[in-house]
């Protein structure tokens, strides 16, 4: 099974770090449909978030690995189920908060964007890449046929 799970990932970084930008400059510009624009973005970075839970789960499950990155491995999981949720609980609060009452307020919901997305995206990135640039996670040298893999059972190399 290919690892398709860098497909997702790069792409929802993106989108979850762009949205708290569009609705930056929609407040500096005071023009509201910036912030209608973060939230259609939002929306689509939090699709993107579960694609890449799906696709990080099987990576996990079928992609080899050595024992040492398997605590990374789970530190990976549980930060990105956290920053899928809060990202989740910030959209929701957006898509609620559309009536000219909550709008007044939108420079605090900002605030709570910035700082859980600026914050988790990184962090839970992070992990991601040590999993492939350190314990080289997904890459050739895992493989079946490739050097550190010789005679190992699916899923875990020694």
């Amino acid at each position: 099974m290919p690892n398709v799970h860098p497909l997702f990932v790069h792409g929802r970084i993106v989108l979850l770090l762009f949205a708290p930008f569009l609705d930056v400059v929609g407040y500096v510009r005071r023009d509201h449909a910036y912030h209608r624009v973060a939230v259609l973005v939002l929306a689509l970075g939090v699709v993107g978030t579960a694609a890449s839970i799906g696709t990080g789960y099987l990576a996990a499950h079928y992609v080899f690995h050595t024992p040492a990155a398997g605590q990374v491995i789970e530190t990976h999981e549980t930060l990105a189920l956290v920053l899928g949720g809060l990202a989740l609980v910030l959209l929701a609060i957006r898509w609620l908060a559309r009536d000219e009452t909550a709008r007044r307020r939108l420079a605090l919901v900002i605030v709570a964007e910035i700082v859980v997305l600026g914050t988790m995206v990184p962090i839970t990135s992070y992990f991601g890449g040590e999993l492939v640039y350190h314990y080289g996670v997904g890459t050739p040298l895992l493989t079946p046929g490739g050097p550190g893999a010789k005679g190992t059972p699916r899923g875990v190399v020694p």
